[in-house]
């Protein structure tokens, strides 16, 4: 069999796909919307792994712990937006669940720790928590399930710089102080 270009082409994509996750080739290489960039890139956010520690019905809430709760205080906002940035997603259900800060998750009926938010008309969520506690192998994280009729569902996870490394840089942000609370933006761009 003669290599030509177009199948060397082939087995170089193969190769690639392997290297980054397989059929998850063009999400490996996405980043966070705008807001949490540059302002110039807008790609899918990529999908992560559920995790083995995920609840359904979660209630409405916007604050995962209560007022006094163990831990430094973290306020998480974002923009759900549609691929290409284009439009917000109103009306999105943003479920989110961590572990507390001491790197344990919560099983009780009270569902410290999880909850979901909707985001408003222009896309945004917000919701007030604590600093994740680090529990190996894993860094710091909160996970995320996204889901609207209109798009379906994703499943993600935050990390945060300067926690153990191994995080997908596409999904890593920063946190600011701001008096005794840290605040992070995490803006998703879901498939239409």
């Amino acid at each position: 069999m003669r290599l030509t270009y177009k199948r060397f082409g082939w087995i170089c994509m193969g190769f690639l796909a392997l290297a980054v996750g397989g059929c998850g080739l063009l999400e490996a290489f996405t980043v966070p919307a705008p807001d949490s960039l540059t302002g110039e890139a807008c790609f899918l956010t990529p999908s992560d792994a559920l995790g083995p520690y995920y609840i359904a019905g979660a209630p409405l809430k916007d604050s995962l712990y209560p007022e006094g709760t163990p831990g430094q205080r973290l306020m998480i906002s974002g923009t759900v937006y549609t691929a290409g940035c284009a439009d917000v997603l109103a009306g999105a259900e943003v479920d989110v669940w961590q572990a507390d800060a001491n790197g344990e998750y919560d099983f009780s009926d009270q569902f410290l720790g999880r909850g979901r938010v909707l985001t408003d008309e222009n896309g945004r969520y917000t919701f007030e928590t604590v600093l994740p506690g680090e529990y190996e192998p894993r860094p710091r994280h909160i996970h995320f399930r996204v889901y609207h009729p209109d798009t379906g569902e994703l499943i993600t996870q935050l990390y945060f710089e300067g926690s153990v490394s191994g995080a997908p840089d596409a999904l890593t942000i920063p946190l600011e102080q701001d008096g005794d609370t840290l605040r992070g933006t995490f803006d998703i761009v879901v498939r239409p």
